[in-house]
């Protein structure tokens, strides 16, 4: 009741306008060998109680969004920890007075992630190093604000869908760099691979990748019979593919050892084997 009535008074305070975080961030996302790189404007910074930045990264395709979670008395999680976060510099910093569970940050600044351009245009730029290749990773860069007397700290929620432009969540794959002068460099990951592997993302999925492919080739993938399992075509400009581990039937395939063979045209052939432990 005490909680409601506040609340009340606060929104009287305010002429009954119900405060709002900042704008969400414009995030885009460029993934490179072993890293991933984010970029955002500044439209949360109209905001009059803009704060900074936080940066959530997901490995669950936005199931949860940290490894690490504030939690209450009880020890139940309640919010995420952030990835990363930048602030301003200024009076504001910390655990937020109105909200313990709010932390606003440590003046860290936004000059470490600021980008000016040549035509001295700022935006921000911020990089990921401690990613996998071929893994997927979804990121959410909320805006938010220090709070003041007559609201607690807000921060911009993640948009359902990272694949929509114009939003703050972004899904990404990093892989290395496609081939272009030489196939010595394609491998199977994970080999041998042994009932799951780390990046599947919900029980019973099953998937291996071939990487450092050129951006167009054929895979075929054969028995140590000699029989044609399956065809797997790259033409989407990418450095790797993704098998499902069944056949060209739709039908799970057997443990045992493979040979792959890609024909990569003008660029050469190259074969390899690898193992499927289930």
């Amino acid at each position: 009741m005490i909680t409601n009535v506040d609340n009340a008074i606060a929104l009287y305070k305010l002429n009954f306008k119900v405060p709002k975080p900042p704008a969400e961030p414009i995030v885009s996302a460029e993934s490179g060998d072993g890293k991933i790189i984010l970029r955002w404007g500044r439209e949360s910074e109209k905001h009059p109680l803009f704060e900074g930045y936080r940066i959530y990264r997901s490995e669950d395709n936005g199931s949860t969004w940290s490894t690490n979670y504030a939690t209450d008395e009880n020890g139940t999680p309640i919010a995420p920890i952030p990835y990363a976060q930048f602030d301003l510099d200024n009076a504001y910093s910390g655990v937020a007075l109105d909200n313990a569970l709010f932390f606003l940050g440590n003046n860290t600044g936004l000059e470490p992630i600021m980008n000016i351009s040549a035509s001295n245009d700022t935006t921000y730029e911020w990089i990921d190093n401690k990613v996998k290749n071929n893994y997927t990773y979804r990121y959410w860069v909320s805006a938010y604000t220090h709070g003041d007397s007559l609201e607690e700290p807000l921060e911009t929620p993640p948009a359902n869908d990272p694949y929509l432009e114009n939003d703050n969540t972004v899904e990404v794959i990093p892989a290395a760099e496609l081939a272009t002068k030489t196939l010595d460099n394609i491998k199977v990951v994970p080999n041998p691979y042994k009932a799951a592997a780390e990046w599947e993302a919900s029980v019973g999925e099953r998937k291996i990748a071939f990487t450092s492919l050129p951006a167009s080739c054929t895979l075929r993938v054969y028995n140590t019979a000699g029989e044609l399992v399956i065809t797997l075509n790259n033409n989407n400009n990418t450095s790797y593919i993704y098998w499902n581990l069944r056949n060209k039937n739709d039908q799970e395939v057997a443990p045992g050892l493979y040979f792959y063979h890609v024909d990569a045209g003008q660029l050469g052939t190259k074969i390899g084997k690898f193992v499927i432990i289930l």
